[in-house]
C-alpha cells in the first residue's frame, strides 16, 4: 500500500515538474519571438531588407505548405533550405550573387529552393521545362548561370543543359526536408544574441539583402532570345508588404492555390505574401477538377485546413463553373448551400493576371456571392492594377474594369515602374 502511494506521489511530482518545464520553455520561446520581431522591425525602419526565410522563424511550428498527401511546417522548409544553401555555397561561395537556374515544380520544394538560394546569397532564376530547349540554352548562356537545380521530374533536361555548359547540377527531392517534429530548442539554437543585436546562425546579415538581387526572371514569350528582369530583394519585399497590407493577409489564412508554377515563382500574392506572415497554402493545381469543389467547400477537412482564400487563373474558374453546372445546378439545396458557405467561410477569391471574361465574373458572383478580385501583374512591375479588397463609393469591384491602382502604390519609397538599364539593354533591374 505504501509503495502504491509512493508511486502515485512520484508520478504527481514528475507531472508537475514536466508542466513547469514546459511553461519555462514556452516563456523562453515567447521571449525569443518578441526579441526577433522587434529586431526585424528596427531593421526595416532603418531601411534594411529582411528576407522571407528569416521572417518564417516567427512561425516555425506552423504548417506552411499542404498538398493532397502531406504537409510541411515552416521549420521543416527552413531546415531543408539551409541544407540546400550549404551545397550551393560550396559551389558558388557565400554571398556571391551567382545566378542559380532552377527547374520549378508546383510543390513545397519551390519555396525551399528559393530560400536556399537566398540563404546562400545567390540569385534565384526560375526555368520552365515547357520552354523550347533552344530558348533554355540561350537563358543559361545569357545569364551565365553557375549551377542548375532540378527535381527528379525534369532531371533529364537539366542534365543535358548542365553537360552542355559544364556546370554543376543538384537534384533536389524531399530527402532535403527533415521529418516533421516540433523542436522546442529550434529558436535557441538558431539565434545568437549579442547585446541588442540578433544574428541568425548560418545566414548573411540584412545589409547584404538591402543591396543585392533576389531573382532573375526571363519572360515566357516564344522568343528565342527572351528578355531578363532582375528583381532586388528590397523591391520584392516591398511588393510582398504592399500586397499583404492591401489584401489583409494574416497568419490564420489558408489559401487554396490553383495557379500553375509559372505564376507561383514570381507572383507574390500566391505564395510569398502568405508565407511571410505565417499562413498556410494548399497547393491544389493538379487536383482533378471534379474534386475542386470538395476543396473549396472544405469537405472532409479539419477546420484548420479549410481554405478561406482562393486564387486561380480565369481559365481555371471557367472549368470549375463547368463542374458546378454538371454536378450542382439541378440541386437547389446544394446551390443554396454553396453560396451560403462561400459567403460565410471564404473572405477573398482572386483571379489574374490574364483577362477575366465578363460572363465568368458575373456567373461566379451569382453562384458564390463573391466578386472575383482581379489584378494585373508582370515580373517587372509586380501587381500594379486591380480591384479593391474593401469596396467603397470610390473603389468598387466591377466586372468590366480593374484599372484602379492598388493601394500598394501609395507606399512611401516604392517605385514599381522605375527601370535602371544594365550594361546590356536586354535586361532590366527593379
Amino acid at each position: 500500500m505504501l509503495a502504491n502511494k509512493s508511486s502515485i506521489a512520484f508520478k504527481y511530482i514528475y507531472s508537475r515538474l514536466t508542466v513547469i518545464k514546459n511553461i519555462s520553455t514556452n516563456i523562453k520561446i515567447f521571449e525569443h519571438l518578441a526579441h526577433l520581431r522587434e529586431h526585424f522591425r528596427k531593421e526595416e525602419e532603418n531601411g534594411g531588407a529582411v528576407p522571407i526565410f528569416k521572417k518564417v522563424l516567427l512561425h516555425a511550428d506552423h504548417i506552411a505548405i499542404k498538398s493532397n498527401t502531406t504537409e510541411y511546417s515552416y521549420q521543416q522548409l527552413y531546415l531543408g533550405s539551409k541544407k540546400l544553401s550549404i551545397q550551393i555555397s560550396n559551389i558558388c561561395g557565400s554571398g556571391a550573387s551567382c545566378n542559380v537556374a532552377v527547374f520549378c515544380e508546383n510543390n513545397a520544394l519551390l519555396p525551399l529552393t528559393q530560400w536556399g538560394c537566398w540563404m546562400s546569397g545567390q540569385v534565384f532564376m526560375p526555368l520552365l521545362h515547357k520552354i523550347p530547349f533552344e530558348t533554355l540554352s540561350f537563358i543559361i548562356g545569357d545569364s551565365k548561370s553557375k549551377i542548375i537545380i532540378s527535381g527528379q521530374l525534369y532531371e533529364k533536361i537539366a542534365k543535358k543543359l548542365a553537360t552542355m555548359f559544364d556546370i554543376p547540377l543538384i537534384i533536389i527531392d524531399y530527402h532535403f526536408v527533415p521529418e516533421h517534429s516540433i523542436n522546442q530548442n529550434f529558436l535557441e539554437k538558431t539565434l545568437l544574441t549579442v547585446g541588442s543585436n540578433i544574428f541568425i546562425e548560418g545566414t548573411l546579415n540584412n545589409d547584404f539583402y538591402s543591396c543585392s538581387v533576389a531573382m532573375l526572371v526571363y519572360n515566357n514569350s516564344a522568343a528565342k532570345k527572351p528578355k531578363g528582369c532582375r528583381i532586388t530583394h528590397k523591391n520584392l519585399l516591398l511588393r510582398i508588404k504592399g500586397t499583404s497590407e492591401a489584401w489583409d493577409y494574416k497568419s490564420s489564412d489558408v489559401l487554396l492555390n490553383l495557379l500553375p508554377v509559372e505564376f507561383n515563382y514570381y507572383s507574390v500574392h500566391s505564395m510569398m505574401c502568405l508565407l511571410s506572415v505565417g499562413g498556410k497554402i494548399d497547393l491544389g493545381y493538379n487536383t482533378n477538377y471534379d474534386k475542386i469543389w470538395n476543396k473549396i467547400l472544405g469537405i472532409n477537412m479539419p477546420i484548420k485546413d479549410k481554405p478561406n482564400m482562393l486564387t486561380a487563373l480565369p481559365s481555371t474558374y471557367t472549368k470549375i463553373l463547368k463542374v458546378y453546372a454538371k454536378a450542382f445546378s439541378n440541386n437547389p439545396s446544394m446551390v443554396e448551400y454553396i453560396k451560403n458557405y462561400c459567403q460565410l467561410n471564404i473572405r477573398l477569391m482572386i483571379s489574374g493576371s490574364t483577362p477575366l471574361p465578363m460572363n465568368i465574373f458575373y456567373y461566379w458572383y451569382k453562384l458564390t456571392g463573391h466578386k472575383l478580385l482581379r489584378y494585373y501583374e508582370t515580373p517587372e512591375t509586380g501587381a500594379i492594377l486591380g480591384n479593391p479588397y474593401t469596396e467603397d463609393e470610390r473603389r468598387k469591384r466591377k466586372q468590366n474594369s480593374f484599372n484602379l491602382q492598388l493601394e500598394i502604390q501609395k507606399m512611401e519609397g516604392l517605385v514599381m515602374l522605375h527601370k535602371l538599364y544594365l550594361s546590356t539593354p536586354d535586361m532590366t533591374i527593379f
